[in-house]
Formats: C-alpha cells, sequence, structure tokens
C-alpha cells in the first residue's frame, strides 16, 4: 500500500489530466450515487479511480469510530465512496471555517 506521499504525488501527476473533472454525489429515492464527472478520458478516469480505491483503504486505517464527522464515513463499506466522502466532508469543513474567519 503507498504511503499518503505516494498517493499525492500520483495524484498531481494525473492533475492535468483531469483539469475540469469533479466527483459527483447524488442522493434521493434511488439511493446515493458517487462518480467522476467531467473526465474525457476513460483511462485516466480509471487510474484516478484506482487511486480513490486505495485512498479510501488508508482512510479506513486511520478514522476512528464513535467521532461524529468520520462515522458516516467510517462506516462506508466501499472504500472508493469512502475517498469520496472523506474529501466532502474536509472541503465542507474548511469552506466552513473560512467562512466563520470572514
Amino acid at each position: 500500500m503507498p504511503t499518503w506521499s505516494e498517493l499525492e504525488v500520483r495524484y498531481s501527476q494525473l492533475s492535468q489530466e483531469m483539469l475540469g473533472a469533479r466527483v459527483d454525489g447524488y442522493w434521493g429515492s434511488g439511493g446515493e450515487d458517487w462518480r467522476v464527472a467531467a473526465c474525457s478520458d476513460p483511462n485516466v478516469r480509471k487510474r484516478f479511480e484506482a487511486l480513490a480505491l486505495m485512498s479510501g483503504k488508508k482512510l479506513s486505517e486511520v478514522l476512528q469510530s464513535g467521532h461524529d464527522i468520520n462515522d458516516e464515513i467510517f462506516n462506508e463499506n466501499d472504500p472508493v465512496v469512502r475517498w469520496y466522502k472523506g474529501i466532502w466532508k474536509i472541503v465542507a469543513t474548511l469552506m466552513d471555517i473560512h467562512l466563520h474567519q470572514n
């Protein structure tokens, strides 16, 4: 399993090929769905998803159950979705902090 630093390098290597791409999350009566959108190259998308898989597995090693913000992420069975939810929660928290500082 790669280290966090090695994963960061691999994500950086994909950054130019994924310009404009994003991870979309949908919730509703049909359930929950997460996917990589606006990535025109399927091979690049697969490489990103492989990194998300490794990242999600690694994230489960550092999360602790019993912390409110972690439980939704910790209890996610799919490592890829665990990573997407983790990033989503981190960004939401940072945005909240930024809004309260200004």
